[in-house]
């Protein structure tokens, strides 16, 4: 496993310059982090996943938007296809969250949970 340096977090009083600068560096850090994922993902579920069966998939659930019935998660090339598919865009919105400055304590208290646990598991939910 790769180890990520130290990080300052700019408090919420902090100034633009020190928050750009700290966003600049965790955007770089995510890139390299979320390829590293996204590889490793891939080497365990390329073999299964299916593009026909994610876009069928996706197809569901967009009607499950119109309709309010969800899809059956079954179909495990179609989960493969949405893992590989969806896991950048997906990771990049709960850490966007994660950067905002209204969540600037919760982002400390998960850094300090990471470094201590030496990892961190995070689920993203909706679409």
């Amino acid at each position: 496993m790769q180890e990520v340096a130290r990080a300052t977090i700019p408090g919420f009083g902090a100034s633009k310059k020190a928050r750009r600068r700290f966003l600049k560096a965790a955007s770089e850090r995510f890139q390299e982090a979320i390829s590293l994922v996204h590889t490793g993902l891939a080497d365990h579920l390329a073999p299964t996943a299916s593009d026909e069966a994610h876009r069928d998939l996706s197809q569901r659930l967009n009607a499950a938007l119109v309709d309010g019935r969800p899809p059956a998660f079954e179909d495990e090339a179609a989960l493969a296809g949405y893992a590989l598919r969806r896991l950048r865009t997906r990771c990049r919105a709960v850490f966007d969250t994660l950067l905002a400055k209204e969540c600037c304590g919760l982002l400390q208290g998960l850094v300090l949970r990471a470094e201590d646990q030496k990892k961190l598991n995070i689920t993203s939910l909706g679409g």
